[in-house]
């Protein structure tokens, strides 16, 4: 991320993160004192297509026309639609963007009109660098990361699917060049599931991956949570909720909460599990013992683990 200070009476911050997006930062004191293609910022988004004369253009071309430095330079024409001049991406767009219309973003659907946001996305979708500079997008398989772990799934019944996982590993191999990062190809591995399964082979880079027949997936267990627990309440003689509080939020809770978007427990025996370590944690502070657990939560002002699940599958779904 380069951040550039630029002095003067508009104290300007210009924020680049080294790929598509690019932000201009002003001071509030500024307002109504600029003009030009950002807009004039005075708080009236109606009049943000305001031309160099004063007046408020009808659409984008007129207003970006309006604006050009020498008057020799040609106009701004339409570009052809990106779904158009990429075919063979429109169908994997509109099934990215289809979560905009799905389930996901019901509870908004009647109050904010949820079409332009879609066409948008299958624009900016179809029109994604094939070389992965999209920071969104630009992945046509199952990719799930956490920290720096990194999984890519899908389904290969065709060497056209083979051919996607493997742009897909390309695109993730440039990547990770371009951000000065790189893989440790001995732990990449190569996971095959499923009868008649032709074990395609995958390259990273100019290197094979190697094949496995079992990986032990991400997720830690509410095992370790409840043994972590346990060794507070021997070796912690206080019951106060100053003591008890903070360090059940320190190095328990972070074991229940661990990527839990990837493992998400769907069974209710195994949400139980999770939910009973927090049951026992505010059990342990004093003068909470005869409450009932809705009780202490809402006095300690903490969430149940299933609405801290459902908190982050909202965040993992707006960032996607």
């Amino acid at each position: 991320m380069f951040d550039i200070i630029i002095p003067g009476k508009y104290n300007m911050t210009l924020i680049w993160n080294k790929h598509m997006n690019f932000f201009i930062k002003i001071s509030r004191e500024t307002q109504e004192t600029i003009c030009g293609l950002c807009g004039n910022y005075n708080g009236n988004m109606k009049d943000d297509f305001e031309t160099r004369s004063k007046y408020v253009a009808s659409n984008e071309l007129e207003f970006v026309n309006s604006w050009k430095e020498n008057p020799l330079c040609g106009d701004v024409y339409f570009v052809v639609d990106p779904c158009s001049k990429n075919p063979y991406r429109k169908a994997w767009a509109e099934k990215t963007c289809s979560i905009i219309n799905s389930q996901v973003f019901s509870a908004c659907h009647n109050k904010v009109n949820r079409m332009p946001y879609y066409e948008a996305c299958v624009r900016d979708s179809c029109g994604c660098d094939i070389g992965g500079d999209c920071e969104c997008i630009g992945i046509e398989c199952t990719l799930s990361k956490f920290a720096d772990d990194t999984k890519l799934s899908a389904v290969v019944d065709m060497p056209e699917e083979w051919d996607a996982i493997q742009r897909d590993l390309d695109k993730l191999k440039k990547r990770a060049h371009v951000n000065l990062m790189r893989f440790n190809k001995g732990k990449c591995k190569v996971l095959h599931l499923g009868r008649g399964n032709p074990w395609y082979q995958y390259r990273l880079g100019d290197e094979g991956i190697e094949s496995s027949p079992v990986e032990k997936d991400l997720g830690v267990t509410a095992q370790k949570a409840n043994c972590i627990l346990g060794c507070i309440k021997r070796s912690v003689a206080s019951r106060l909720r100053e003591v008890i509080l903070p360090l059940c939020s320190a190095v328990v809770r972070p074991h229940l909460e661990y990527c839990i978007q990837l493992w998400s427990p769907q069974h209710r025996k195994d949400m139980d599990l999770l939910e009973q370590v927090q049951r026992r944690a505010t059990k342990m502070i004093r003068w909470m013992e005869h409450l009932s657990y809705e009780d202490r939560l809402r006095e300690l002002g903490l969430f149940s683990p299933e609405k801290i699940r459902l908190w982050g599958d909202l965040i993992a779904a707006f960032q996607y």
